[in-house]
C-alpha cells in the first residue's frame, strides 16, 4: 500500500519558532549584574571570621555548603526540557568552578577582603566567572530556539505517524469499497467530525481515467449499502444521506463526508426559550443548527427563500423559527397567506391578541384561506415593492429601520396558489387578468431592492410549485431548505448545483440548507424545537411591543385593502378561532389598523397617495374587458381540495363559514377512512370522529360523543343528506352509504358547473364502474379495457407488440402523474403484473379539484 500522499505538500522544514519574549529580554540586558551581585554576597562573606571570631579554615565548609546549594539551584531552576541537558551541566560546572574559586579567596582573606591583594583576587573572579556566565547566558535563545525545534520535531513527527496509522486504518476500510465501486480514488487525509469524519481523497496517481465529481456522486448509494453493512455490526445506522462527496476548490480534490454519530437525530432545543434579544434585519436570522454543530443562519434582508417538504417533514418547525427571527427583530414586519390550513401557522401568534392579552397582533398582515384576499395581498406587497424601489437614487437598496421597517412575506402553501388559475386579479398598475404565480414572478424580481422578501413553503419542487412562472421566479430565490419530500426530483431540482441528495431519505426532520448561490453547498440541518403553542405563545407576548408599525405614507398608499385587514368579514377563520376559545373578536383600534394615517386632513398626507378603491378579483373569461360588469370568483381552494367542491354547494354564505372548520380539520380524512379497502361494512360516529381527530388529542368520553354529535349533524346536512342510523344502539352509517353520499356530492357539484371530468379519466372510470373499492385490477387490462392502450392478438406483429407495450407502460406512468397523481401504497408489484386499487382510482378523482370541475 502507497503511502499517502497529501494534496497540499508541507515543506520541508518547519518554519523557525517564535522567540519567547523573556529570552527577548535577557538579549537586550544580558543580567550583568548577576557576577557583579555575587561578587558583592563573596566580599560580605569575607568578613565573616572577623565578626565572628572564626578561624579562617571555617570558611571551606561554609564556601563548599554554599556552592552545593548554588548548584542544586542551578538544576532547578535551569529547564532540561526547554535548553537541553548540556547547557544544564554546563551552568552547573560553571557554578561548581566558581564557588570552589570563591570559597579560596574567603580562606585567602582571613576576615580582612579589603586588603589590596584580596580586592585584586575577588576583582580577578568577577572578570573571570562573569565572562563565563555572559557566555553561558549568550546561548540560551540559540538553544532555546534548537531545542523547542527538536521537540516540535519529534512531536510532529509522532502526528504523522498518529495520522498515518489513522489514514490507513481508514484505507483499509474505503479502498475496498473504492474499488469494488470501480473509483480509482484514494485516501490522503481524514478529519474528525462532530457528525462522524470526513476523508479527503484525490485521484490515484498511477489511475488510467481520472474520475468526475459525477461519477462519485452516481456510486454515493453503492458506498452508502457497503458502510451500513460494515458499521451495522458496530451498531451504528447509515442511511443514504449519511455519505456526501463534496467538491473543493481544487477540482482534483473531493471530501467525503461519512456521518456516524447522527447529531441531527436528537430535537435540537430552542436557544432562547423566553425571547430572542432584540436585533435588526442587518443581523442573520438564526434558525437551527448543522450537523458539524455550527449555527444555521442566513441573510433575510431581501432574500427571497423557499422550504419545500413533504406532510410531518418539519417544515412548519422551520417556518416558526423563520418567523421567531423575523418577529425578534425591531425594523421587520411579517406579513402571512395561504389558501390551505392557515390556522396551524398562525394560530399561536395570533392568540395573546385573540384572547386580549396583547394590544396587537404581532403579525402585521395575514391573508387566506380565500384565494382572493391573497391575491389583494400579493398586489399590495408588489405595489409596495415597486413604490419604494422607484424611491431609491443612489443606493441600490433600501436602507431599513424601525421607522421604515423591512417587510418580509411567508407563503404557505404556494403551489396551491400558483397552480389556480381560474382566480386572477387587475392589479393596481392597471394590468388584467394577472394570476397569482405572475404576481408572485413580479415580486420577486423587484422587492429585493426594496427591503422585501419572500420565503414560499410548498410540498414539491420550486418550479413545478410557483406555475406557469416557476422557471423565471426560481432565478431569484436564493435560500432554499429541502426537507423530506415525496420525491427526489424535488430535491434535486431545488438545491442550486447539488447532485446526489436523496431527499426522500431524509429522516427525523433533518434538512437540506443551501443558504447561498455563490456557494452551492447543501449541509445537513435541523431546525430548533418550536412547534407547540406553549413554546410559541410566550414568543408572541414578547416580541409585541417591540414592533413596528408601517409607515403612514405607505398606509395611504393601500388604502382601506390594508386598513381593514383585520376586519371580521375578511377573516372567518380567526372569527371561527374565538368562537372556539369563547373569546369575542378583538376590537381593532385605529393605531392597530392603521386607518389614522388614512385621512389626509388628520395625517398632513397627499390624497393622491390614498388608495381607497377596491381591487377586482376575477374569474377567468377569455374576453374580458375593463368595462364589463365584475363577477367574483368563489374559493376554490378551502383547506383542501374535497372540502372546496362541498363549500360551493352552500346556498347561504353564513352557513358555509360556520361548516368551514370542519371540513377544512376533518372532512378529508373522514373520507380517507371511510374508502379505505380495510373499512368495515358499518361505522359508528363515535368511531369514526375519534379516529379522524375529531374529537382532538387524548379526548374523553365527553369530548368523543360531542365529536359525533358534529359529525352526524354535518353529513345529514345537505349536499350529503346522509343522516346516521342506529345499530345496536349506537349512531353510523353503512359505508357503501356514506361513499355513495360523498360521491353524490362531488356528481352535484359538476352537474351545477357544467364541469366534466377529462375524457381519458372518464373511460377509466366507466371501465371499473362495476368493480368494488377493495379490487385490484392488471394495470395494462385496465388500459385496454378503458380503450388507452391497443388491445393486439396473437397473429399481431412484433412491432405491434412493442407499441402496445409501451402504451401499457405509458399508461402505468400516467396513473403516477398528475392528473391521477397516484401514491405507490395504491400499486401491489409483488403480482406477476402491476395491479392497481379500484378505490384508489376513485379517491384520486374525488380529492383533487381539477377533477372536480373546480
Amino acid at each position: 500500500m502507497t503511502p499517502p500522499k497529501n494534496p497540499k505538500k508541507k515543506p520541508d522544514t518547519p518554519p523557525a519558532p517564535e522567540v519567547p519574549a523573556e529570552l527577548c529580554g535577557w538579549q537586550a540586558d544580558r543580567r550583568w549584574y548577576h557576577p557583579v551581585l555575587a561578587s558583592l554576597g563573596i566580599y560580605s562573606a569575607g568578613f565573616l571570621p572577623q565578626w565572628m571570631g572564626w578561624d579562617s579554615t571555617v570558611m571551606i565548609p561554609t564556601g563548599l555548603a554554599a556552592t552545593a546549594a548554588a548548584m542544586i539551584g542551578v538544576k532547578i531552576g535551569v529547564d532540561e526540557d526547554e535548553l537541553g541537558a548540556k547547557h544544564e551541566k554546563q551552568a552547573m560546572a560553571l557554578t561548581g568552578v566558581a564557588g570552589a574559586a570563591a570559597t579560596g579567596w574567603l580562606v585567602h582573606a582571613d576576615g580582612a577582603p579589603y586588603t589590596p591583594s584580596s580586592l585584586g583576587l575577588l576583582a580577578l573572579w568577577t572578570l573571570t566567572f562573569g565572562v563565563g556566565y555572559a557566555v553561558l547566558r549568550s546561548k540560551e535563545p540559540e538553544r532555546f530556539l534548537a531545542k523547542k525545534a527538536e521537540n516540535d520535531n519529534l512531536k510532529q513527527r509522532a502526528e504523522d505517524a498518529k495520522e498515518l496509522r489513522r489514514v490507513m486504518t481508514y484505507q483499509q476500510i474505503w479502498h475496498p469499497w473504492f474499488k469494488a465501486k470501480k473509483l480509482p480514488i484514494e485516501i490522503v487525509n481524514v478529519t474528525t467530525t462532530e457528525a462522524g469524519y470526513t476523508l479527503r481523497v484525490v485521484p490515484k496517481e498511477d489511475a488510467d481515467d481520472v474520475p468526475e465529481f459525477g461519477a462519485l456522486m452516481a456510486a454515493t448509494e453503492g458506498l452508502a449499502v457497503k458502510a451500513s453493512l460494515y458499521y451495522a455490526k458496530q451498531g451504528t445506522e447509515i442511511s443514504v444521506n449519511d455519505i456526501r462527496f463534496e467538491p473543493t476548490e481544487m477540482a482534483h480534490v473531493w471530501n467525503l463526508h461519512v456521518s456516524t454519530k447522527k447529531p441531527l437525530k436528537k430535537v435540537i432545543p430552542h436557544p432562547q426559550p423566553g425571547g430572542r434579544p432584540p436585533t435588526t434585519m442587518y443581523e442573520p436570522v438564526e434558525v437551527g443548527i448543522y450537523e458539524d454543530a455550527t449555527p444555521l443562519k442566513f441573510d433575510a434582508l431581501g432574500q427571497h427563500g423557499v422550504m419545500i417538504g413533504a406532510t410531518e417533514s418539519g417544515k412548519s418547525t422551520f417556518t416558526h423559527n423563520y418567523i421567531d427571527n423575523l418577529l425578534s427583530k425591531t425594523d421587520s414586519l411579517v406579513w402571512v397567506a395561504g389558501v390551505q390550513k392557515l390556522m396551524p401557522l398562525i394560530g399561536s401568534w395570533l392568540y395573546p391578541w385573540l384572547t386580549g392579552q396583547t394590544s396587537r397582533p404581532v403579525i402585521d398582515r395575514i391573508a387566506g384561506e380565500e384565494p382572493e384576499e391573497v391575491l389583494i395581498l400579493l398586489d399590495d406587497f408588489l405595489k409596495l415593492a415597486t413604490t419604494l424601489s422607484k424611491e431609491l437614487l443612489l443606493e441600490d437598496k433600501r436602507k431599513v429601520s424601525p421607522e421604515n421597517p423591512a417587510i418580509c412575506l411567508i407563503l404557505d402553501e404556494a403551489s396551491a396558489l400558483a397552480e389556480n388559475k381560474d382566480v386572477r386579479i387587475n392589479t393596481f398598475d392597471g394590468r388584467e387578468n394577472v394570476t397569482a404565480s405572475q404576481l408572485i414572478n413580479d415580486i420577486c424580481r423587484v422587492a429585493r431592492a426594496a427591503g422585501m422578501s419572500v420565503f414560499f413553503l410548498t410540498q414539491f419542487g420550486l418550479v413545478d410549485a410557483l406555475g406557469d412562472y416557476g422557471t423565471k421566479t426560481m432565478r431569484n430565490v436564493n435560500v432554499r431548505i429541502v426537507g423530506r419530500t415525496n420525491n427526489d426530483h424535488d430535491g434535486a431540482a431545488t438545491l442550486n448545483s447539488i447532485r446526489g441528495v436523496r431527499s426522500t431519505e431524509l429522516r427525523d426532520n433533518t434538512l437540506m440548507a443551501q443558504t447561498s448561490r455563490e456557494v452551492p453547498r447543501a449541509i445537513p440541518a435541523k431546525a430548533f424545537k418550536l412547534n407547540e403553542a406553549h413554546e410559541i405563545v410566550p414568543l408572541a407576548h414578547a416580541y409585541t411591543d417591540r414592533r413596528p408599525v408601517m409607515p403612514p405614507k405607505l398606509v395611504r398608499l393601500l388604502g382601506d385593502s390594508y386598513t381593514g385587514r383585520w376586519d371580521a368579514d375578511r377573516n372567518p377563520d380567526l372569527v371561527a378561532a374565538c368562537e372556539q376559545l369563547g373569546v369575542p373578536y378583538p376590537h381593532v383600534s385605529p393605531e392597530v389598523s392603521g386607518i389614522i394615517h388614512l385621512s389626509p386632513e388628520r395625517s398632513g398626507g397627499d390624497k393622491g397617495l390614498v388608495d381607497t378603491g377596491s381591487r377586482e378579483t376575477l374569474a377567468e373569461t377569455p374576453s374580458l374587458r375593463r368595462e364589463t360588469p365584475v363577477t367574483h370568483h368563489q374559493p376554490t381552494v378551502k383547506g383542501n381540495p374535497l372540502s372546496s367542491t362541498l363549500a360551493n354547494l352552500q346556498s347561504s354564505v353564513d352557513k358555509m363559514r360556520a361548516h368551514n372548520k370542519f371540513q377544512r380539520d376533518h372532512l378529508e380524512r373522514i373520507t380517507q377512512l371511510v374508502a379505505a379497502g380495510n373499512a368495515p361494512d358499518w361505522i359508528a360516529a363515535t368511531l369514526l370522529s375519534e379516529i379522524a381527530g375529531v374529537a382532538g388529542d387524548n379526548p374523553t368520553d365527553e369530548d368523543v360523543a360531542k365529536a359525533a354529535a358534529r359529525t352526524a349533524e354535518f353529513f345529514a346536512e345537505p349536499p350529503f343528506d346522509c343522516p346516521p342510523v342506529e345499530q345496536n344502539g349506537a349512531l353510523g352509517w353503512n359505508r357503501d352509504d356514506m361513499l355513495a353520499a360523498i360521491r353524490r356530492a362531488i356528481a352535484e357539484v359538476r352537474a351545477a358547473t357544467g364541469a366534466e371530468l377529462p375524457e381519458d379519466q372518464q373511460k377509466v372510470l366507466d371501465a371499473v364502474a362495476d368493480l368494488s373499492d377493495d379490487e385490484w385490477v392488471v394495470v395494462s387490462q385496465l388500459g385496454r379495457d378503458a380503450g388507452l392502450v391497443p388491445t393486439v392478438g396473437e397473429d399481431a406483429s412484433e412491432e405491434e407488440k412493442k407499441q402496445a407495450r409501451i402504451a401499457a407502460g405509458q399508461f402505468g406512468k400516467m396513473l403516477r402523474q398528475r392528473p391521477w397523481s397516484l401514491p405507490e401504497t395504491a400499486f401491489d408489484s409483488r403480482a406477476k403484473a402491476n395491479v392497481v386499487n379500484v378505490g384508489a382510482l376513485r379517491q384520486a378523482v374525488q380529492q383533487q379539484p381539477e377533477k372536480a370541475g373546480v
